[in-house]
């Protein structure tokens, strides 16, 4: 789900009839066999970002949570990356 937006993956699982509330609670993962420990951390951290209005954003919001932890700013310069993606283009 790296650029879907987290809004939509919630929506979806509803339409599924899998809220993210219910596919991340520990008894489907008993019920399956499997450990849902990492699932439950990125639903927090999905959690947390949509607490904060954030559901519109594409996936990779969360991952300003931990840049706002780690008291550190991660950019890239637009013209830098729009000159990349013009020589990528150009081969």
């Amino acid at each position: 789900m790296p650029t879907k937006d987290v809004k939509l993956a919630t929506e979806l699982g509803r339409e599924l009839g899998v809220p993210m509330r219910q596919a991340c609670e520990p008894e489907l993962g008993r019920e399956l066999g499997v450990p849902m420990r990492m699932c439950n951390l990125a639903y927090a951290e999905m959690r947390e970002a949509c607490n904060r209005g954030w559901e519109g954003r594409d996936s990779r919001a969360v991952m300003l949570l931990e840049q706002e932890r780690a008291g550190v700013k991660i950019a890239a310069d637009p013209e830098r990356v729009k000159q990349a993606a013009e020589r990528a283009k150009s081969g």
